[in-house]
């Protein structure tokens, strides 16, 4: 069992949109991203079903002619190979959870293991 605590883990300041890959499993992988003002993250489409929950600050995801705007606490679930974008109105953090394939992982998220993150471990072995 791993305990995260995602509000401790987003982090600004970065050019492009800071991603972190905290599960990354067979059928599995959660990713916490964080999305200045303004940034977006350009059209695309997973082979899989994608939850995006919003932890902070205010997001638009757009598929086709839908456009939907989110804020912290509201989920968005988007089918297996439908075509979307986001972007962010304000300095933002959700998480994005698929299930499927892991070979579908994106090349410029960065794997984070909270073992080596210099935090104080927030889940023990009895």
């Amino acid at each position: 069992m791993q305990k995260h605590n995602l509000i401790q883990l987003i982090e600004f300041g970065s050019i492009k949109v800071n991603s972190k890959a905290l599960i990354n499993e067979l059928g599995c992988r959660l990713f916490l991203m964080s999305v200045e003002t303004s940034q977006s993250i350009s059209e695309h489409a997973l082979p899989s079903v994608v939850a995006n929950y919003v932890l902070r600050g205010s997001i638009i995801f757009s598929a086709g002619n839908t456009t939907c705007g989110l804020h912290p606490g509201e989920l968005i679930t988007i089918g297996e190979g439908v075509i979307y974008r986001v972007e962010a109105n304000q300095h933002s953090a959700l998480s994005v959870m698929s299930t499927g394939t892991a070979d579908a992982l994106a090349e410029d998220i960065e794997e984070f293991d909270l073992r080596t993150s210099g935090r104080p471990p927030i889940c023990s072995r009895r």
